[in-house]
């Protein structure tokens, strides 16, 4: 599998102490939602993500930041700083169109069986990134601490 990366630069939404900043989100999409299609997916952005951390990085870098977006089956990352207020300049960010529509057929058919498939797939996600970073060289030579959340920064879970 391969993510076929857009670059889009706009002012940075996470920032709001650097007005003017530009912010360049580095965009894919992954069509299938079969397992090995998201594990394929999720360590590519992953590999993205760590291939950026160079010129991320900073003073006030602390957290290497993953944020599931369950409702629109979107994965970011990116680096922040200590209040998880100011990200890097390069944000990574892959929408799994294929799994929100999958999700969304399971929505039709019953609430219960919704919220299992999201379940499921956030836990999925969360583990492919914990696997794969705890044998990823590039990222060890950083010192950030890995961290996952599903849409509120100040919940977020060490990987």
């Amino acid at each position: 599998m391969t993510l076929n990366w857009q670059v889009h630069k706009n002012l940075n939404p996470f920032s709001p102490s650097a007005e003017g900043i530009e912010h360049a989100i580095h965009r894919a999409a992954a069509a299938e939602y079969d397992e090995s299609a998201i594990n394929s997916a999720v360590i590519l952005c992953i590999d993205k993500a760590v291939s950026l951390l160079g010129n991320n990085i900073d003073d006030n870098s602390r957290y290497f930041i993953f944020e599931w977006d369950v409702i629109h089956s979107t994965l970011s990352i990116a680096v922040t700083n200590d209040k998880k207020e100011c990200d890097s300049p390069a944000v990574v960010q892959c929408d799994f169109s294929g799994l929100a529509d999958h999700i969304k057929a399971v929505k039709n058919t019953s609430d219960i069986a919704h919220s299992q498939e999201i379940a499921l797939y956030t836990e999925s996600v969360t583990d492919i990134a914990r696997d794969y970073l705890t044998t990823c060289p590039d990222f060890f030579r950083y010192s950030l601490v890995a961290i996952f959340h599903t849409g509120d920064r100040s919940n977020s879970l060490l990987l």
